[in-house]
């Protein structure tokens, strides 16, 4: 008589048989489950990147890789991880080096031994045709000026507006931008300590950034703010 042995059991078998060929070969995972896999937003100043885990063990960090083609992929940058975590944490990453029409994202994670574990890759094909691309951004709190450094995609003339919390014009200006990199700085010194509201407008597209005017540098540096985009 045929004995048939049940899915459950024979599915506890098969890990048993995975685990002990994996460990005998040597091979080992980094430990981190998601509750929100990798997930890529557009945003007129980049591509937002997004993720959530549900639980971590010796999580160090994660690395953020980038490709145009699916194939060879490259390191853009890295966020910290959790260390050990039984939470949902969330994760962002913004990409401010954008520019191409399909992008590819894998994250890279990595625990404390060394051992890594790569993610499924999200694709994104981008609809927003950006005149101006931000390449770099100074902290949100900052003591006297903004910095920024921008990619425009041919010769125009931008407008820069700081506003106050209540909305209110504090300054206007205008500069002449050439096709490529261009260095922008917005000075603050002399405004009092507090919000401010810093806009770029070329044409019909603008970029808005919050920023906080404080007297002495800041203890922690955070990721600037995307507040909106038209």
């Amino acid at each position: 008589m045929k004995t048939i042995v049940p899915f459950s059991i024979l599915l506890q078998r098969i890990v048993a048989l995975l685990f002990l060929t994996f460990t005998t070969l040597g091979f080992s995972y980094a430990d981190c489950m998601y509750d929100q896999p990798l997930k890529a937003e557009e945003f007129a100043v980049g591509v937002m990147l997004s993720w959530k885990t549900s639980s971590e063990n010796d999580n160090l960090l994660f690395e953020i890789e980038k490709s145009t083609d699916g194939k060879d992929f490259v390191r853009i940058g890295s966020v910290s991880g959790s260390g050990n975590s039984l939470n949902i944490i969330p994760y962002r990453f913004l990409d401010v080096v954008s520019k191409e029409a399909k992008n590819l994202y894998r994250l890279r994670q990595v625990d404390k031994n060394g051992n890594a574990n790569l993610s499924a890759p999200t694709v994104l094909n981008r609809k927003i045709n950006n005149a101006l691309s931000v390449i770099q951004l100074n902290p949100e709190s900052i003591r006297n000026t903004f910095n920024c450094t921008v990619d425009a995609n041919k010769d125009f003339l931008l407008k820069t507006t700081v506003k106050n919390a209540m909305g209110e014009i504090i300054s206007e200006n205008s500069k002449q931008l050439g096709a490529g990199l261009n260095h922008l700085s917005v000075d603050l010194n002399q405004l009092p300590e507090g919000p401010y509201k810093i806009v770029f407008k070329t044409g019909s597209e603008e970029k808005i950034f919050m920023v906080w005017r404080k007297a002495q540098e800041p203890d922690v540096e955070r990721n600037i703010a995307l507040v909106k985009n038209n």
